[in-house]
């Protein structure tokens, strides 16, 4: 190659291309990455609950709040603001576990199948391919988990006054 060919706006072509060590994953990791995505899962749909009861009751109950902003009025009207909160403790119980399932999971998925089931050059070229098969394994796990929490959610909401005296509201 001419000095001009082996160029590029960003520098110099490599002659060879970059080779990385694959870093070492201990359990400490997956620890941490389970306690990171357990906090961040809980602190984020914690903080929509009320969004969410609104949401439940406008499609359980389709026609009787005209908007969000009037559902949530007339939610925490009729049936105070605690109402805004229904389905709490199944939210937090779900997306805990979401996180902590879901993140540990996908690095875990990734590393499985770029390291025992395709050679690591293939895997390499196709790292995005790899990571949506990850990600859709991890998402299975973690579903495993919060689909019941989140069917326990919704009966909450729709209709309190039947779980409330077991305690679920």
């Amino acid at each position: 190659y001419a000095p001009a060919a082996a160029s590029t706006p960003f520098g110099p072509l490599a002659a060879s291309p970059l080779r990385r060590g694959e870093p070492v994953y201990a359990p400490s990791t997956y620890l941490r990455l389970a306690a990171g995505g357990a906090a961040a899962c809980t602190i984020t749909h914690s903080l929509v609950i009320p969004l969410d009861v609104v949401k439940t009751r406008l499609q359980t109950d389709p026609g009787r709040y005209d908007n969000i902003f009037g559902g949530a009025a007339t939610i925490a009207r009729e049936e105070g603001p605690g109402a805004l909160l229904l389905g709490a403790q199944a939210t937090v119980a779900g997306y805990l576990w979401y996180g902590l399932s879901v993140y540990p999971s996908y690095e875990f998925f990734k590393r499985g199948i770029s390291a025992a089931i395709l050679s690591p050059d293939f895997a390499a070229v196709r790292m995005t391919d790899v990571g949506l098969v990850a990600g859709a394994c991890a998402a299975v796990v973690a579903s495993l988990g919060i689909t019941p929490l989140e069917a326990c959610r919704i009966r909450t909401v729709a209709d309190p006054s039947r779980y409330r005296p077991l305690g679920l509201v």
